[in-house]
């Protein structure tokens, strides 16, 4: 008998021992074959800078499709790696339309829709029936005053639910160090978007400006007006342009004058970078709309040949007939 009050001194002395060195020492393991459970140094790194508490809604809870269930898992088991690496990263999973009304519903998207977030259709199946329901596979994430929208769900043209869920499963990661980094960062970097050479209207590149906003501080620029105001020199026209760490020209269809190219080569010499997108042919989409569907391509004069000569660069004049792009293949 006293022998087996010994063994079962040990036995709890034991388990005390090893539930205070689990508490001292936590360490998890993936043992999957592409590590998928194990964090990125970028993303640890960006987990590891929370100073505060990190709040994120996910927005995949409640009854849910077979697909979506799965990208709720590995949603869960991802945010899991994130707080076990930092404990003021705090999140839950939340159905936002869940015992709602259908009017109450049209609120909740509509106040979701202000932070970009759009739903999706999906099916379940049960009983032999199919029925719709709207699925919001997207996540808020909240840290200090700021707020950002993780999408959850990738866009994959001509693809099943099953192959975006897939697809989506596989940027998780990325998606959630992205959004990480929007609230964490300041944006400390600047870019000059050109606005005085017939460039695309801010609704044609209206996405594309609104993605860049996201990351860094965005402003139109312009350059030509120096010509006509003579209270303003190209010098200080260059000075103001420094500031910028990137100036974008997007699509111009006016000729740059002389000045402008000065301006440009001088920023550029000073270490400024610039992001050109021209099209030296005039043909646009609309080209082929004619009873003979018939269209000729006709040279656009940017006169940015010798701008570009500086650098070992010049614009082709030429189209490039893809068969398979009009169809015939």
């Amino acid at each position: 008998m006293k022998k087996i009050v010994i063994s079962l001194i040990v036995i709890v002395a034991a388990l005390v021992l090893i539930n205070y060195g689990a508490s001292k020492w936590y360490e998890r393991f993936d043992l999957t074959k592409d590590q998928r459970y194990t964090l990125s140094p970028v993303a640890t790194q960006l987990a590891e800078s929370v100073e505060s508490t990190m709040l994120i809604d996910v927005f995949l809870d409640g009854e849910l499709p077979p697909e979506f269930r799965k990208l709720q898992s590995e949603t869960q088991q991802l945010l899991e790696e994130y707080a076990a690496v930092n404990k003021n990263i705090k999140f839950n999973f939340v159905n936002p339309t869940e015992d709602e009304s259908t009017e109450a519903v049209e609120q909740i998207t509509m106040r979701l829709a202000q932070y970009g977030i759009k739903p999706a259709m999906a099916t379940i199946m049960e009983g032999g029936k199919s029925t719709k329901v709207v699925v919001f596979p997207w996540a808020i994430m909240v840290y200090n005053g700021k707020t950002t929208a993780v999408p959850l769900l990738k866009t994959v043209a001509r693809a099943t639910m099953e192959e975006r869920v897939n697809s989506s499963i596989q940027q998780l990661e990325y998606q959630f160090a992205d959004g990480m980094s929007k609230v964490i960062n300041e944006k400390s970097k600047t870019i000059a978007v050109l606005r005085d050479s017939g460039e695309l209207s801010d609704l044609q590149i209206r996405d594309f400006i609104k993605t860049l906003q996201q990351y860094y501080r965005v402003a139109p620029f312009g350059i030509e007006f120096v010509k006509d105001n003579d209270s303003v020199t190209p010098v200080d026209v260059l000075n103001q342009l420094n500031k910028f760490d990137l100036i974008i020209e997007p699509k111009p269809t006016v000729a740059f004058s002389e000045t402008k190219n000065y301006i440009i080569d001088q920023y550029i010499m000073d270490g400024g970078k610039m992001l050109l997108a021209a099209d030296p042919i005039i043909f646009e989409n609309d080209s082929l709309a004619n009873p003979q569907s018939i269209g000729y391509g006709m040279p656009r004069d940017l006169n940015l040949d010798n701008l570009l000569f500086k650098y070992g660069l010049r614009l082709n004049n030429g189209i490039v007939k893809d068969e398979r792009a009009g169809g015939l293949a």
